[in-house]
């Protein structure tokens, strides 16, 4: 199963705000999109995980990371 066309949107679009620095704007966005990735796709599918890939640097950009 592949994430709709919605999906890729946001994404694609919260992929512009960060080449932009608009950070807060694109972590809002990448949110709502794993979150609904993972419910319908599950945790393990590859464009989940590279959605949380793209939260995760976010996170980090902002110091927000806190690590284990």
């Amino acid at each position: 199963m592949k994430p709709s066309g919605h999906l890729l949107s946001m994404a694609n679009l919260a992929s512009i705000y960060m080449n932009l620095g608009r950070l807060n704007e694109a972590e809002e966005l990448l949110v709502q999109v794993m979150e609904t990735m993972i419910r319908v796709l599950g945790q393990e599918h590859p464009d989940t995980l590279a959605i949380m890939d793209k939260v995760a640097f976010i996170y980090n950009s902002q110091g927000q990371w806190k690590g284990s």
